[in-house]
């Protein structure tokens, strides 16, 4: 059944290719999307969309919210970008908005996401190197990729403190880098008390605690960072992908001695923290407080999750349901050839993740209970259909 209505979705979806001198380095699906409005995306014909994936993250308040337009226009007529030999004002603003919600020093603004984790990096071994570690270690889950010779990135098992416990005798480990709530597919969610732990180990051997929030900070996950599920604080943070709601911009921030390790020089960028990004971050997080969304995203997560649970938890072939905030998964018994697609198709786009079975929503933080039923129909009939 499926593969007809697949091969006829992508005949009729497949948009002119206009430029053909892209190269082929992304998988891409069969349509090209023309404009978006909160959770709602148009194609080309002007078929509608249920965005459940918040542009794969970026748009955490949604797509063209009015404050957000209005912030990118008025910040357009002033200046866009400068040079970061010079001072800028909205940097300055949105630095100390920052610090003030995740209980940081000081931070470094990148021109993304993965920029920021490598100049976390980068702060680790310059400060190793002014310690005189030779060749220093971290120990991660994986994901972090190292932009510095000097460190060695060393693998540890997910969620399991006795992993890290028999690396507390070698006097070359500086650090521990990893998300604070989901591990890199996004489909596992660790407990409080591993993080709990690991912040005691890290103030017992003076390691640091690198912390990586780029899908689960600002209000995702129901508090303004993950971590504070576990009621700890890391040395930094970084990430944030939705820190300009699609514009890009990353933040890598740090408290403590830690925060004073960058001189003069020791960092480019470029695009990091260019006026623009930083004006449109500001408000961002205004809007975030002042609406109280981060509450919000919490309530209604409860609520998508226990739809979700109601309506698709007894489908044969539905192994889990589970998150925290608007970051939910959906664990399938097995890989589920093309879903993205399916989906797609019945009008909803998710992320699959994983080795194919996992379904991750996460819509924005303005979607409504009417969204959220939306999403849960519309997943419903695709696993029906793909039960039968």
């Amino acid at each position: 059944m499926f593969k007809n209505l697949l091969d006829k979705f992508r005949k009729d979806k497949l948009p002119p290719i206009l430029v053909t001198q892209l190269m082929d380095a992304y998988v891409r699906e069969p349509v090209s999307f023309v404009r978006g409005d909160g959770l709602r995306l148009w194609d080309v014909d002007g078929t509608e969309y249920l965005d459940a994936t918040s542009g794969g993250g970026a748009t955490l308040l949604g797509h063209s919210y009015p404050q957000i337009s209005e912030s990118i226009s008025l910040q357009a007529d002033k200046l866009l970008a400068i040079s970061n030999r010079y001072h800028s004002q909205e940097q300055a603003d949105l630095a100390a908005e920052f610090c003030r919600i995740a209980g940081m020093d000081k931070v470094l603004l990148c021109s993304d996401h993965d920029a920021a984790r490598q100049a976390a990096i980068e702060i680790i071994a310059v400060h190793s190197m002014r310690k005189n570690i030779q060749h220093p270690k971290i120990l991660t889950l994986g994901g972090a990729k190292s932009a510095h010779a000097a460190v060695d990135l060393e693998l540890i098992e997910f969620d399991d403190l006795n992993a890290v416990g028999k690396w507390v005798d070698d006097d070359s480990v500086v650090a521990i880098l990893l998300p604070s709530l989901h591990c890199a597919a996004g489909i596992e969610f660790c407990d409080a008390d591993y993080l709990t732990g690991l912040r005691a180990l890290c103030d017992e051997h003076n390691w640091l605690l690198v912390v990586d929030e780029s899908l689960t900070g600002l209000g995702r996950s129901g508090r303004w960072f993950a971590f504070e599920h576990a009621d700890i604080v890391p040395d930094i943070l970084f990430g944030v992908t939705a820190l300009a709601n699609g514009i890009p911009l990353g933040v890598c921030a740090a408290r403590g001695g830690i925060a004073e390790t960058l001189k003069p020089g020791d960092y480019q960028s470029y695009f990091g923290g260019n006026p623009l990004a930083c004006q449109v971050a500001s408000t961002v997080l205004n809007v975030i407080e002042s609406e109280g969304m981060i509450q919000k995203a919490e309530e209604l997560g409860d609520v998508l999750k226990r739809k979700l649970q109601q309506t698709i938890g007894t489908i044969e072939g539905v192994v889990d349901i589970r998150g925290k905030g608007l970051m939910i998964v959906v664990e399938l018994e097995t890989l589920v050839a093309d879903f993205a697609t399916r989906c797609l198709y019945e009008g909803l786009l998710v992320e699959v993740v994983d080795r194919g079975n996992a379904i991750r929503l996460m819509p924005a933080l303005t979607m409504t209970e009417n969204d959220a039923q939306q999403i849960v129909d519309k997943l419903h009939n695709v696993l029906l259909a793909g039960s039968k």
